[in-house]
């Protein structure tokens, strides 16, 4: 009960708020209304010709007010998918409300994905960012990202040794031929910070 109590204090989620403009504002279009110009770039008058440029970019503003009101941040670290409640789920921040995230090669957080086999614990980025870029000239450049894993079946990310208690190994990937190799490397055991976002 309580977290219902705060869920509705906080008030709708991102994907409420996402569904409730895309209907707003087109109905404010069709009667003339004007009070949702906060919200978008470009408000049409009676007659005006819609024009794919000006729709894109109003979605595009709709976009950016959901994300500057839903934004990661920080709840955990790769620590919490291990030793919280249930795997791949940090306590007070469920998967099925919250998606994951974590900060590598840039300041920016990229979207993961939390993952159980037979054995344990991978997180990987879910959308691939360029990797092998030491020279761009080169030409050597793929797509692919970071993994963390922890109790798996590989040796290397065994505790307490080679990896600490509390850590977990971390890998370069990338996409070869349409396979995932695994061999640009690694940053040694690390307990990364989890961040989080809801959906």
């Amino acid at each position: 009960m309580r977290h219902q109590d705060n869920q509705r204090a906080r008030g709708p989620s991102p994907r409420a708020t996402r569904i409730g403009l895309l209907i707003i504002v087109p109905l404010a279009l069709v009667v003339g209304v004007r009070t949702v110009s906060w919200a978008v770039p470009k408000v049409w008058s009676r007659g005006e010709t819609l024009t794919a440029d000006d729709l894109n970019r109003n979605f595009k503003s709709l976009d950016d007010a959901v994300a500057a009101a839903n934004p990661w941040l920080e709840c955990g670290t790769l620590e919490s998918l291990r030793n919280g409640a249930a795997p791949c789920e940090v306590n007070d921040h469920p998967v099925d409300q919250y998606e994951y995230g974590f900060k590598y090669n840039g300041p920016e957080v990229h979207p993961a994905a939390c993952l159980q086999w037979n054995v344990g614990i991978r997180i990987i980025n879910r959308e691939p960012y360029m990797v092998n870029s030491d020279d761009p000239s080169s030409g050597a450049m793929q797509l692919g990202g970071a993994m963390f894993y922890t109790n798996t079946n590989a040796a290397d990310d065994d505790v307490p040794a080679p990896c600490a208690a509390n850590t977990w190994r971390h890998r370069y990937w990338r996409v070869v031929g349409g396979s995932v190799v695994m061999d640009l490397g690694s940053n040694g055991c690390v307990n990364q910070p989890i961040y989080c976002r809801r959906r």
